[in-house]
Order: structure tokens, then C-alpha cells, then sequence
């Protein structure tokens, strides 16, 4: 008995890994993009939100580290990609305080 059922199964994780690369992208061009408008026009909010893009930036490019470590074969170690996993969440947690803490 056949397993067919009218549609496909894709591999949504390369789709995923694509996105989140051009969600690093777009936030990396307005960073740079707030900068300098921030320069020319004398803002220090438009260069203190570039900051702020930066992290985002920094963070979903974690993210996208993380997804490629945890998609890594099943011979590698359980601990190395726990202790991945849980270095990208500490590392995304103290940027965000740390952003937090320069924007108060």
C-alpha cells in the first residue's frame, strides 16, 4: 500500500536558513543605512537605532549559527550541540541586556 496522499514534503529547512540570511542581511543594510543617514542629518537616534539593527542583526545571525550546528549529523556529540544551544542563547541574552542597558 503506497503512502501517497497528494502532496510533498519539502525540505522547509533550507527555505528557513535562506530567510533568516536575508533577515540578517536587510537589518545589516539599514544599520548602515540609519548610520550614515544618522551622520549626515546630525541624528544620534537614528545612530543609536542603528545600533540597536546591529544587534538584531548580530542575533539572527546567531540564530542562523545555531540552526547550522543543530542540523549537524548524528555522529557528532549530543553535548556539543547541547552546549552549542545553550552558548547561542546565553550569548543572544547578554546582547539583548547589554542593548538594553546602553538604550535606558
Amino acid at each position: 500500500m503506497p503512502h501517497d496522499h497528494g502532496h510533498h514534503h519539502h525540505d522547509t529547512g533550507s527555505l528557513s536558513d535562506r530567510r533568516l540570511a536575508w533577515a540578517v542581511a536587510a537589518n545589516v543594510v539599514l544599520t548602515v543605512a540609519q548610520i550614515i543617514g544618522g551622520i549626515v542629518a546630525g541624528s544620534l537616534a537614528l545612530v543609536a537605532d542603528a545600533l540597536h539593527n546591529l544587534n538584531d542583526a548580530a542575533s539572527l545571525g546567531l540564530a542562523l549559527f545555531a540552526r547550522k550546528i543543530a542540523r549537524r549529523p548524528a555522529h557528532k556529540s549530543a553535548f556539543e550541540k547541547s552546549h552549542c544551544h545553550r552558548l547561542s542563547m546565553v550569548a543572544d541574552a547578554a546582547m539583548r541586556m547589554r542593548a538594553s542597558a546602553t538604550r535606558g
